[in-house]
């Protein structure tokens, strides 16, 4: 929302996060049998099929190992780093045995923070599984991308009671002009919980290159590289704690289906297997090396300068002068002002029908406004007689 006008929206950029489990459909149809051989339970456990446990207990596991990652993090940041880093990330939703975290970005040194709390909170997890004997089999892969709204993108909210439209009569029949009010207000007048999904061509994006992910490879959209990479170099050489500058790879230019119009795609990734032996000894035979963080921003540039499909641009942040972040599009701002204005009309005309059904309901205001009518149609009648005198005279302007 606009910090001087509430009641207007203004752009926001939101980043998400997507953690996923490897092998997730092998593991939950694996018979692991107990003595008895007829049974799939776990002894002194609630009697339900054992991969419940391990499934569940991830989600629990892997939030809570977030939120304590990311205050350590907020605790280590580059200097001058502490006074723009102030992103709340916010569970979004479970996708089958993929776990998904967004938050609004006020700055792009946010997003790489971030990042490095979830890529860390990965290889935690990677560990408990590795320590287990029942889940050793599970691994996890990890994606990030972000997305503008509400013009590209939009977000789809409704309350818990959603259905039940009796409840609450105020709301637009319109279900576009009810997602900005839910979205507006988060709670509604009767203190229903409002429920927010977000949904666009950036969401789809994500979605896509997800499915690039491995266990080693943490993929990030193009927009997202160029702001991982704009924040690494803000990074002083001096510094020596844990948000460090991420090493970026470049595995050229995919297809993605339905995705940039059919246009290759640029993949980048970062390193979420770090540690793995193998994995350094594979990468002196292939010549695998990270790419310079000048080397995405140039990049990006071009990219997003030479793209011809309108949902590819560069990035902006409302108020963020870092990187001149804050350059938003003349087309995006013409935009923003039509939709803010719709709705404001929309809002005023939904006001006025709801004093006018209240009038009626009320004998009171009725009279009231029935009487102001009879006066003022008074002087209203003599003007339109004066007026149809001059037409019939022929003195009209």
């Amino acid at each position: 929302m606009d910090q001087e006008n509430p009641s207007r929206f203004e752009p926001e950029l939101r980043l998400f996060l997507s953690a996923d489990i490897v092998g997730s459909t092998a593991f939950k149809q694996l018979a692991r049998r107990s003595p008895r051989h007829d049974d799939t339970y776990l002894p002194g456990k609630v009697p339900v099929e054992s991969w419940v446990y391990a499934i569940s207990g991830f989600f629990r596991e892997f939030s809570t190992g977030f939120q304590r990652k990311w205050e350590l993090t907020k605790k280590d940041l580059p200097d001058d780093w502490a006074a723009v880093v102030k992103a709340e990330p916010k569970f979004w939703k479970g996708r089958g045995d993929e776990i998904l975290y967004s938050a609004r970005l006020s700055d792009p040194r946010e997003a790489l923070a971030l990042i490095r709390a979830w890529v860390e909170t990965m290889h935690e997890q990677r560990s408990k599984f590795q320590n287990r004997d029942d889940e050793a089999i599970l691994d996890i892969k990890g994606s990030a991308w972000i997305a503008g709204f509400p013009i590209n993108n939009a977000f789809v909210c409704f309350e818990n009671n959603f259905g039940d439209r009796s409840e609450n009569n105020n709301i637009p029949d319109d279900p576009v002009i009810s997602a900005f009010e839910l979205y507006r207000n988060k709670c509604d007048s009767n203190g229903h919980q409002i429920v927010v999904d977000y949904i666009g061509p950036s969401i789809d994006t994500g979605f896509r290159i997800a499915t690039l992910a491995t266990p080693r490879k943490f993929i990030i959209s193009v927009d997202l590289a160029y702001l991982v990479a704009y924040s690494a170099l803000d990074i002083k050489s001096t510094y020596q704690g844990g948000v460090r500058k991420p090493e970026i790879y470049f595995d050229g230019r995919v297809s993605l289906k339905g995705v940039t119009g059919g246009c290759a795609y640029p993949c980048f990734w970062l390193d979420a297997g770090k540690g793995d032996r193998l994995n350094e000894h594979e990468d002196k035979l292939s010549n695998l090396r990270p790419v310079t963080h000048e080397m995405v921003r140039d990049f990006c540039d071009e990219y997003f300068k030479s793209s011809q499909h309108r949902f590819v641009m560069r990035p902006f942040i409302q108020r963020c002068s870092f990187g001149h972040f804050d350059n938003v599009p003349q087309r995006h701002d013409e935009l923003m002002d039509r939709l803010n204005s719709y709705l404001e009309e929309e809002n005023l005309k939904r006001s006025k029908e709801t004093t006018d059904i209240e009038a009626k309901n009320d004998p009171e205001i009725s009279d009231s406004i029935n009487s102001a009518s009879v006066e003022t149609s008074i002087p209203d009648l003599t003007s339109l007689l004066d007026k149809l005198h001059k037409i019939q005279q022929g003195d009209v302007d």
